[in-house]
């Protein structure tokens, strides 16, 4: 069952991986942020310049938190 945390990625680049069941979101020049799969609502990565491994997705579909990708006018493109 999905958490109440809803993570966008829209204003900057931004990395997603996976450590300690965890997802890991990595910008440059910030402090990473560290969210519980379980704690999440529905992930969106919205700026063109996001990356997502495998393993964080997988975490994601395991956990059944939607992953939404847009396009580059930021329309949903995928989920």
């Amino acid at each position: 069952m999905p958490g109440d945390r809803f993570l966008e990625i829209a204003r900057e680049p931004a990395r997603l991986r996976l450590r300690d069941g965890c997802l890991v979101v990595e910008r440059e020049g910030r402090p990473e942020v560290v969210v519980a799969t379980f704690d999440l609502s529905a992930v969106v990565l919205a700026h063109p310049r996001c990356s997502i491994s495998q393993p964080a997705m997988h975490a994601l579909m395991e956990a059944g938190v939607p992953l939404l990708v847009c396009d580059d006018a930021l329309m949903p493109s995928g989920l």
